[in-house]
């Protein structure tokens, strides 16, 4: 097959969906040698070591006056480009497809929190998105998301049929995993002042995620287990913002709270490895991939039983009403007190992450795009 991407996610940073396409082509790179794999951007982007193949091309497109711009570059420049290379299959990791196709398209929905909670983006981010990926379900020939529970919303939601939609599980980046050395983990805590009982939340904390709940849980935890903390490592969104810190400060608790806007995946490793418990009090997440590192690195999780969350932590995590601080608080308390409970999670957590894998995940998207190309 001659298979195009949308691959601008490439470029710059890579967050979320960048990271989701690095890994795909990682394994696509090894496994389908004998398909042709067309990269479509608008500028250069670092170039990975395992993409330096022959099958697969990177092509930069730019319009006249080097106009480059996402609406003009995906619905003008990309339609035609596509027709030129002669495209089978068109992939776009990322919820939209160009307007007009003449290819198969496969298209991926990691979530529509934007139906679901509109208020999370600005205006003409929620125009945008809602209009062209509910446009781009429909109109393509096969639809990816990434759990079951995705799947249920987008055949409520924008009433697709189920044969539709394939379901292909995310994993955690390979990095993510165990730290055995003793040594470099204590030296970690001391440098960051972290205690031996430290509870950790990691991900832009919007309203769904019941950070607020989360601290009005650790305030009940420090009665129990004095010497308790807590880690949030992730963006406020201003309209949480001032919410949070005014909580944080009527109770007193600044002290024992770490707040990290960002931190690179090697320290966030060693955070993982050094939590006593991981906490993810949400109640509307695509997949959850924090949950999933966490256990990968040997932390027990407690998550909200919400959503797609109880599919990716199975038995082996800890589930709660994200809105009720009482609960939360609890178990937590059980975890920290309890240590054959904590190592029993830690041991399940290990088995349950080990069933997430980057090279499945691949296969399955590829199996899509076949299925795509020789079906619809």
């Amino acid at each position: 097959m001659r298979i195009g991407i949308n691959a601008i996610r490439l470029e710059g940073e890579r967050k979320g969906e960048g990271r989701y396409l690095t890994n795909i082509l990682r394994e696509w790179s090894s496994c389908y040698t004998t398909d042709e794999f067309f990269l479509y951007l608008r500028t250069n982007y670092q170039k990975d070591a395992f993409l330096q193949v022959k099958n697969i091309k990177q092509v930069i497109l730019r319009g006249p006056f080097k106009i480059s711009h996402r609406p003009f570059w995906e619905h003008v420049l990309l339609p035609w480009r596509l027709w030129r290379d002669g495209i089978d299959v068109f992939f776009s990791p990322s919820y939209t497809l160009p307007v007009i196709t003449l290819c198969k398209t496969v298209v991926v929905l990691h979530d529509i929190s934007y139906d679901v909670i509109p208020d999370e983006l600005s205006l003409k981010a929620r125009i945008n998105i809602k209009l062209f990926s509910k446009l781009s379900a429909k109109r393509s020939s096969h639809v990816i998301t990434v759990s079951k529970f995705s799947k249920r919303e987008i055949i409520r939601h924008y009433n697709l049929p189920s044969e539709k939609i394939t379901v292909t599980y995310e994993a955690c980046d390979p990095m993510f995993e165990r730290i055995e050395d003793k040594i470099a983990l204590c030296k970690f805590k001391k440098r960051h002042n972290l205690s031996d009982n430290y509870i950790l939340f990691v991900g832009t904390m919007y309203k769904r995620r019941n950070i607020i709940s989360l601290i009005k849980a650790f305030k009940i935890v420090m009665k129990i287990v004095p010497t308790a903390q807590l880690v949030l490592i992730g963006e406020m969104p201003p309209s949480q913002a001032q919410l949070i810190k005014l909580l944080i400060q009527d109770n007193n608790i600044s002290k024992r709270i770490l707040h990290l806007n960002f931190v690179e995946d090697v320290e966030l490793k060693f955070f993982y490895n050094t939590a006593s418990v991981f906490v993810y009090p949400s109640s509307y997440e695509g997949f959850g991939l924090p949950p999933l590192e966490a256990m990968r690195c040997g932390t027990p999780v407690i998550v909200g039983a919400c959503a797609s969350l109880p599919e990716v932590v199975g038995e082996a995590g800890v589930l709660v009403n994200p809105k009720d601080p009482e609960e939360i608080s609890r178990k937590i308390s059980k975890i920290l007190l309890h240590r054959g409970f904590q190592s029993d999670l830690i041991k399940k957590g290990t088995k349950q992450a080990a069933q997430f894998s980057w090279r499945k995940c691949a296969e399955q998207t590829y199996h899509a795009l076949k299925l795509a190309y020789d079906f619809f």
